[in-house]
């Protein structure tokens, strides 16, 4: 079992935090403007697909 020690568990955290946040400002961006950006369903669509791979 590979340990994390607490700096690389707060560094992923962080980044798990700032990846939320991102995600709900955008998400509140494409509402007020009723439409979505192509190229943000790409990237988002190929971010998760990585994830998932």
């Amino acid at each position: 079992m590979y340990m994390l020690d607490t700096n690389t568990v707060s560094y992923i955290s962080y980044l798990t935090d700032l990846f939320i946040f991102l995600f709900q400002q955008i998400s509140k961006t494409i509402l007020n403007q009723k439409t979505i950006p192509l190229p943000f369903l790409y990237i988002l669509s190929s971010f998760i697909l990585s994830k998932k791979g």
